[in-house]
């Protein structure tokens, strides 16, 4: 079992929205501290400047193909939105506002969060949890993180 106290901090996250909770464990209530969003992962890639795909010639006949992009432009948004949610823990772990950490986030998110993390913020992660949770009560998550 995970050792919970009124300095853990809740982050949960999916490509387009966080948010961070502080817990009153007597209580068994969460206080919502932060909420950070990025709009820009929501536009369709079209609308966030992406060109139609080259095209190229296929050698043996006369076909065309379209050449797809290395990443797409919202994949580059959701990552740009995941280094904002690394840096702002960065600041608040540098103020001591929590002692330990629990990670609920999407699987994508998630796995972009431990890449981006620094270690000092990895330490402070006690538990972490491959669901997207953001729109769901705040009830809800308790029981997610309490059991």
């Amino acid at each position: 079992m995970v050792k919970i106290n009124n300095h853990t901090g809740i982050v949960i996250a999916n490509g387009s929205e966080c948010k961070i909770f502080s817990i009153n464990v007597k209580e068994k209530r969460l206080h919502l501290k932060n909420n950070i969003s990025s709009s820009a992962v929501r536009l369709h890639n079209i609308n966030l400047g992406e060109v139609r795909p080259g095209r190229n010639h296929e050698s043996s006949l006369f076909a065309r193909h379209g050449i797809e992009p290395r990443t797409e432009p919202q994949h580059k948004e959701k990552l740009k939105f995941v280094h904002d949610i690394c840096e702002f823990l960065h600041q608040k772990s540098n103020m001591d506002e929590y002692t330990n950490l629990i990670l609920i986030a999407s699987p994508e998110i998630l796995g972009e969060l431990r890449k981006n993390l620094d270690k000092n913020i990895l330490s402070m992660v006690i538990e972490e949890m491959n669901k997207d949770l953001v729109h769901v009560e705040e009830k809800e998550v308790l029981k997610h993180v309490l059991g």
